[in-house]
């Protein structure tokens, strides 16, 4: 078990995540996640050798993540409030570059996107929450409570009743 802290994205579809400190870093070079086969299970999570890049910027500046397409089981929240969504498939990148060639720092990009549809990266990924199971009598989506500066702090803590699921 691993506790990474994402960007929460309303504009953005799926979950990415980078590799390294979550699989072996003799597993990572400069030009991608390195195993033989189709898939291998590692820290319990399954990576697949489909390959990927995600572009976003502009023009100018136009940012780079190169990953493959993953598997794992994925809990939201912490002691406060969780779930479990079982087999989640997200996008786990082991680079990135900037339009200048400025390589970004690991976990630097951590995304939880929320937004509709599925990634253009890869039609397996979609919004972490589609995955989860509401159970027939309830409408799979989320809300958001009023934001105010109040419920921010620096020490990614849930915030009660900000998130609800279902």
């Amino acid at each position: 078990t691993t506790t990474y802290y994402g960007i929460f994205d309303t504009g953005s579809t799926g979950m990415t995540i980078d590799a390294h400190d979550l699989i072996p870093a003799s597993m990572i070079t400069t030009n991608g996640i390195q195993f033989t086969g189709d898939s291998t299970v590692v820290n319990g999570i399954t990576i697949t050798s489909q390959t990927a890049t995600i572009s976003y910027g502009n023009s100018l500046s136009l940012t780079k993540e190169y990953g493959n397409l993953a598997y794992a089981s994925v809990t939201i929240g912490n002691s406060d409030g969780s779930f479990t969504v079982k087999r989640l498939p997200f996008f786990l990148y082991y680079k990135i570059v900037s339009g200048t060639g400025t390589v970004y720092p690991a976990h630097s990009n951590d995304v939880f996107g929320v937004g509709p549809g599925v990634s253009y990266t890869n039609s397996s990924i979609a919004s972490p929450l589609s995955y989860f199971n509401t159970g027939s009598k309830l409408t799979s989506g989320f809300k958001l409570a009023t934001l105010s500066m109040a419920q921010f702090n620096s020490n990614g803590n849930y915030v009660w009743s900000l998130l609800t699921v279902g």
